[in-house]
């Protein structure tokens, strides 16, 4: 996913599926590499309380921080969504305001949550409603992924959350995804996937990478930044005097799951990972080695071993990929006008 739409992304997957993925329900690969799939990514690291690294003055749960068409968006949703972004590690909403990673977060929670309630609003209107059996397994079926129901309190207790939260969630989710489904398009016939991968054939290019992961978070201080800088930057320099990379990686990586196979993260094509480091990645000979690489992962070395052009591969191996990348834009596309469209159409009060 490209996360530049923080908000809408959200709004695409719904909370529920942010309540498993932040309680820990994800897949580790996720967490600590650069996929852009950070859906399903959970966190081991907590997020920064509200008021963390910030000079803001604590705001009461119940206080009022924006109405959507008289309906009130209340504090402690916000900070419930923005520690599951957070969590997640998911990047601020590149359309929002603010003056810290914290301030930016807490606006693309207030968004995520602003649209939700546009989306709910209009899908009521249309009588669009989430079956509770439907929302009963749903649960029960995030109950099971968890570990069962004493694993499962444990873990949105942890998050600050209850069960009528996640129940409420799904519903949210069903919801949202009734609504798009009528109101989005997102239909490619194999024509449009044959012409659009014709015009576009560097698009679906691949490159398999190893990579090295120096931690670091928002809330470390100048010094424990400055020391993972130190860490990247030794790993990178005895790399340059003839250690192996996958040495480098036993002996400096801190991303447990791909420490103890090279760093290797596969074969992936643009769009899959974070824009620094697809663009790092993609950037580099087959052979080559980054310089430092930032995400919101940390610091990173990249290393290619093989690349392949899309245009040397049968076109029936690539058809599926293709469809299922247009279908996706097109989604992500479809689903932001709507709501952008909504918004123009009701009275959003907010500071």
């Amino acid at each position: 996913m490209h996360v530049s739409r923080a908000a809408l992304k959200l709004a695409l997957i719904g909370l529920a599926g942010v309540w498993l993925s932040g309680c820990g329900g994800g897949d580790a690969q996720e967490a600590d590499s650069p996929a852009v799939a950070s859906d399903n990514a959970g966190q081991d690291t907590p997020p920064a309380s509200p008021a963390t690294g910030s000079s803001a003055v604590p705001v009461e749960p119940g206080a009022v921080l924006a109405t959507v068409n008289g309906e009130a968006i209340h504090e402690r949703d916000v900070t419930r969504v923005y520690e599951n972004l957070a969590r997640q590690n998911v990047p601020p909403d590149s359309t929002v305001k603010g003056n810290t990673l914290e301030e930016r977060l807490r606006a693309t929670a207030l968004k995520v949550l602003v649209d939700q309630e546009l989306i709910r609003q209009a899908a009521t209107k249309e009588g669009i409603t989430a079956p509770a059996e439907d929302v009963a397994t749903q649960l029960n079926q995030i109950k099971a992924q968890s570990g069962g129901d004493m694993a499962f309190q444990q873990l949105i207790a942890t998050a600050g959350a209850t069960e009528e939260d996640v129940l409420r969630d799904i519903g949210d989710n069903m919801v949202l995804r009734e609504y798009f489904r009528r109101h989005v398009d997102t239909e490619v016939t194999p024509e449009d996937a044959k012409a659009f991968f014709d015009a576009n054939p560097g698009l679906f290019d691949e490159v398999q990478a190893e990579h090295i992961l120096i931690r670091t978070d928002a809330d470390m201080d100048d010094m424990a930044k400055a020391a993972a800088r130190l860490k990247a930057e030794e790993a990178k320099t005895k790399i340059k005097a003839g250690m192996t990379f996958p040495e480098a990686v036993a002996a400096y990586s801190e991303d447990e799951t791909t420490q103890g196979n090279g760093g290797s993260l596969g074969w992936f094509s643009r769009g899959q990972m974070v824009p620094a480091f697809e663009k790092a990645a993609f950037g580099l000979k087959e052979g080559g080695v980054s310089d430092l690489v930032e995400t919101q992962f940390g610091i990173h070395l990249i290393h290619v071993s093989g690349r392949r052009s899309a245009k040397d591969r049968p076109w029936d191996e690539m058809q599926r990929q293709v469809m299922l990348y247009q279908q996706a834009k097109k989604q992500t596309d479809g689903a932001q006008a709507a709501v952008d469209s909504l918004r123009t159409a009701a009275t959003v009060v907010s500071p």
